[in-house]
């Protein structure tokens, strides 16, 4: 099973691997398994995305900015255009209030090849809050669905999409 997990993106252009971190939760668990796409991904907001980061490690988080988006980190929080989304708010765009104190946050204009991906665990995950934007180039696959597999080894739950819509 290892080795077909490896080969499959070069064989099909799909693979699926488990989760082994705690960052995506309650979306995605770590005994979760992940389908994922590795050829022609459209970069969708709302998605996730395996990208592999300066230090050569995969990782898999939702992107909520793309190019030409002005990106402000407020704390935990990541307000884009002027307005934040999360897991708590079910994905709803929330406004930046002007009485929110982000001093303590950053600024700026992603450029055109660069995108803001987080996890949904918005407190205990290590994404562009961290390392900043994430190039096109390092973006390696769409994951598309999550599903457990039981004691035999058969699928014990449907597979649920990873996306949400962004309105």
């Amino acid at each position: 099973m290892f080795m077909l997990s490896i080969n499959l993106p070069f064989v099909t252009g799909y693979s699926f691997d488990q989760n082994e971190t705690k960052s995506n939760l309650p979306t995605i668990s770590s005994n979760d398994y992940i389908v994922s796409k590795h050829f022609d991904i459209s970069l969708d907001k709302g998605a996730m995305y395996a990208f592999i980061n300066e230090q050569g490690d995969l990782h898999r988080k939702r992107l909520i900015a793309g190019p030409n988006d002005k990106v402000q980190v407020c704390g935990d929080l990541v307000y884009v255009n002027g307005f934040t989304r999360n897991i708590t708010t079910n994905w709803k765009a929330e406004k930046l209030k002007s009485d929110k104190n982000c001093s303590n946050g950053s600024a700026f204009k992603l450029s055109e090849e660069e995108y803001f991906l987080v996890g949904d665990n918005f407190s205990n995950s290590l994404d562009s809050r961290h390392y900043g934007p994430v190039k096109r180039k390092d973006i390696v696959a769409h994951s598309l669905y999550k599903f457990q597999l039981n004691q035999s080894g058969s699928i014990s739950k449907e597979q649920t999409s990873l996306s949400v819509i962004f309105e």
